[in-house]
């Protein structure tokens, strides 16, 4: 609607005296012309119901579920324009169709929106009044509305997704291949926590009960995991990224226990005492119960750190040794004897192990266990409803998003993954130009969750006193002989 007003309106007087007004507020944006024709902008939701047109133009399309778009959107269309000279005799059999048009970037091939995109192909081959096109940013070079530059820049930064620029940028659907490990569908399907706990210095900038971080609930337990690089990526080392995740391990009614990943960040070329310091942090703030770390390589450094007191610079604050939970060798190394034991350190990386961590991570999706966030549209989407969005500059709103995005950079990170059977089970290994830090540090934390799981639950069996359970049992009835 601006742009028809600052735009279009502007350089055309004939346009200007068509229309009879524009009005663009929180509540209402649409441009009336004078003939009685009009565009309207309308939310995708059950408040649209009782709209009409005569052409629907649903935009990102992808966002809005299926079902919102036949059984509510696609209701707009139900009559046909119908002007005055379709009453006369020779126009009696003639007719003005009502159209409708889906706008969007692509997505993933198990979505509804490739199902909408295959089915007008189809039918547009068989010679139906179907069209269906993609315009990928060649497009856009070609007509001087995008730069080659900007596009190698883009290319060139350490964060480059190949799949996100595949989806964004050149109109492909992206898809789990025969040789992938993990499955997108099965992925994809558990996108399904809506509220990032994101930290302090963020949530501050944009208070509400959706963003700060809640208290733990009874038998709930939290559990960080980094898989640690040192090494700021180059052209000939990809796979050299710090990734951390958060999750909120919680019990259902029946013992059973589900990982929420409800935050995630990643970072390059850091130092093992600013990484030290930062899981430090995030210990404190997020109340963890047990940070997962590789023992190995890089990670060797951040134990040895965590296992001594760690000074914040920043605030001043010394926060406490940390001893290790799991192996005592390392425990005995801490510099406090009186240390929570909160490190869980990963040092038996065999290939038997690593393959037990693959299967497992994978079951997790299958069975629903893991959840994730949503996708960084839908989260935006929220976002924009809350009050004080609107005032925060872009660093601000990335950083709310940042959870969301790299939720995103995770699921095209495990379906790219390709894997081998061996004699110890599966390999799992990443194409050319991918990584799977993330994959490394997220399938240690979901096998330290049933780790833990499993410690509840034979605890729990170990609680139950036989006796007990004996004498609330009703004695056996007899049936007597007559």
């Amino acid at each position: 609607m601006e742009y028809i007003q600052n735009q279009f309106m502007v350089n055309s007087d004939n346009l200007a005296n068509e229309i009879d007004h524009i009005t663009v507020n929180q509540s209402k944006a649409e441009c009336v012309f004078k003939n009685g024709s009009y565009i309207k902008v309308v939310t995708a939701a059950d408040s649209a119901r009782g709209n009409r047109a005569n052409i629907l133009v649903i935009d990102e399309y992808r966002l809005v579920s299926e079902d919102m778009a036949n059984d509510v959107l696609r209701k707009f269309l139900s009559d046909e324009r119908h002007p005055m000279y379709r009453d006369l005799p020779e126009y009696a059999d003639f007719s003005e169709p009502n159209k409708h048009v889906y706008l969007s970037s692509a997505w993933y091939r198990d979505h509804w929106s490739f199902s909408k995109v295959y089915d007008y192909y189809d039918q547009m081959l068989r010679g139906e009044k179907y069209f269906v096109c993609g315009l990928p940013y060649q497009l856009a070079i070609k007509d001087g509305l995008y730069r080659p530059g900007q596009a190698l820049e883009e290319m060139r930064e350490s964060r480059f997704n190949e799949a996100k620029w595949r989806r964004e940028m050149e109109c492909e659907f992206t898809s789990t291949t025969e040789d992938s490990f993990f499955n997108m569908e099965a992925i994809n399907r558990n996108r399904k926590l809506k509220n990032a706990m994101v930290p302090a210095s963020v949530s501050t900038r944009l208070p509400g009960k959706d963003t700060i971080i809640p208290n733990k609930t009874q038998d709930e337990i939290r559990i960080l995991s980094a898989d640690i690089a040192l090494m700021k990526s180059t052209r000939n080392k990809e796979n050299d990224a710090t990734a951390i995740f958060i999750n909120q391990l919680v019990p259902n009614s029946n013992g059973r226990f589900y990982s929420n990943i409800v935050y995630t960040e990643n970072h390059e070329g850091e130092t093992t005492q600013t990484q030290a310091l930062r899981l430090r942090r995030l210990y404190e703030e997020y109340a963890i119960d047990y940070i997962v770390i590789d023992g190995k390589g890089a990670g060797a450094g951040i134990v040895d750190l965590l296992l001594d007191d760690v000074y914040d610079p920043d605030t001043g604050d010394t926060y406490a040794a940390l001893s290790c939970y799991n192996n005592p060798e390392i425990a005995a190394r801490c510099t406090s004897a009186n240390a929570e034991k909160a490190l869980w350190v990963i040092n038996n990386q065999t290939a038997k192990f690593n393959s037990e961590c693959a299967f497992t991570l994978r079951e997790g999706f299958r069975s629903g266990k893991i959840r994730l966030l949503i996708g960084e549209d839908e989260a935006k989407a929220n976002f924009i409803g809350q009050r004080g969005w609107g005032a925060l500059n872009p660093i601000e709103k990335e950083a709310f998003l940042s959870p969301y995005v790299e939720t995103t950079q995770l699921v095209d990170e495990l379906i790219n993954l390709k894997y081998e059977d061996t004699m110890n089970g599966v390999k799992v290994y990443e194409k050319s130009g991918y990584r799977k830090d993330r994959y490394s540090s997220l399938s240690y934390n979901y096998w330290v969750a049933c780790q833990l799981e499993e410690q509840a639950r034979s605890k729990k069996r170990s609680d139950i006193n036989i006796d007990d359970l004996l004498k609330c049992q009703r004695p056996p009835k007899i049936k007597q002989r007559r």
